[in-house]
């Protein structure tokens, strides 16, 4: 009598590629869908609270593509986030206003400087130099001077044609060159942030305190003497609103240093460091309104001399 043996069922074994794929796709919709509803929540959040802004006393017309664009870089129309946002969107906040005569040019060769979050990070508001430049934008207006902020992203740059990070300088020049083939203006200004101490960015006058300002001119290229002449301008004209605002001229040439900051594009141009990475941004809109008055007061002394 023949033996009846019971087929054994064949057990395909899972490729380890295959478990590791199905694991990545898991943990990628976990992420998504918790970035996506956490970006939800701290929009509708900040929505709430810009109030906080106006008790600083910062005038800035906040916006919702504003908030959501620049601040978390996230699309306005279904939150799709966007990582590379910044800077790239013309809004409410970011637009400028188009006029014949441009009087100021602002940029940030260093866009992404960060000011202390200490006081209002719970807001999520990126607190940085180019935030900075809106905000004297926005005093300048005051003094009926129109302001352009750059809004192309240098990062963005730096990426395309695979250069580090201290290219920068190399970056904004592009930026300033396109600018200037349509534009005169009256100034240029970098605006920077130092990375000294809490206690040498800082100074309090009449129990307001205010991010210290210091002047950088490059001296190694031709005609340095002219940016200069302006840096010393100014700082007299800071001086006289409050002493010890400034923290004065920093002449930079030799090993490590940049030496030129693209001065040598135009006589008009300064590099202007407002306050550190300790400072605040109330600290930094209080001096602001100082920088925009004395721009105010070299534009007028200028046309009064011809």
């Amino acid at each position: 009598m023949k033996k009846r043996f019971k087929s054994k069922t064949k057990i395909r074994k899972i490729s380890p590629l295959l478990i590791v794929f199905f694991l990545a796709l898991v943990i990628t919709y976990i992420f998504l869908k918790y970035h996506i509803i956490n970006h939800h929540i701290v929009f509708n959040n900040a929505i709430n609270n810009m109030d906080h802004y106006l008790n600083l006393g910062i005038k800035i017309p906040f916006s919702k593509d504003f908030l959501v664009n620049y601040t978390f870089n996230i699309d306005s129309d279904n939150y799709r986030y966007q990582p590379e946002s910044l800077g790239t969107y013309i809004n409410d906040f970011g637009h400028n206003d188009v006029y014949n005569k441009v009087d100021i040019y602002l940029y940030n060769t260093h866009q992404t400087e960060n000011y202390s979050y200490e006081r209002v990070n719970e807001y999520n508001v990126s607190e940085t130099v180019l935030l900075a430049s809106y905000i004297l934008r926005e005093k300048l207006k005051d003094y009926n001077l129109n302001a352009y902020v750059e809004t192309t992203n240098i990062s963005n740059i730096l990426k395309e044609h695979n250069w580090q990070y201290r290219y920068s300088y190399d970056a904004s020049r592009m930026l300033i060159n396109n600018f200037l083939q349509n534009n005169n203006p009256d100034l240029i200004i970098d605006l920077h942030r130092d990375s000294s101490s809490y206690e040498k960015t800082t100074i309090t006058f009449n129990d307001e305190p205010y991010a210290r300002i210091l002047f950088v001119v490059g001296k190694e290229h031709d005609g340095y003497e002219a940016n200069m002449l302006l840096a010393q301008e100014l700082n007299e004209l800071i001086k006289n609103e409050i002493p010890n605002l400034s923290r004065g001229i920093s002449v930079k040439e030799g090993k490590g240093v940049n030496g030129i900051y693209n001065q040598d594009l135009s006589s008009k141009m300064i590099l202007l460091e407002v306050g550190g990475q300790y400072n605040n941004i109330k600290e930094v809109n209080n001096t602001l309104d100082v920088i925009s008055k004395v721009l105010k007061l070299y534009l007028d002394e200028r046309k009064e001399k011809g």
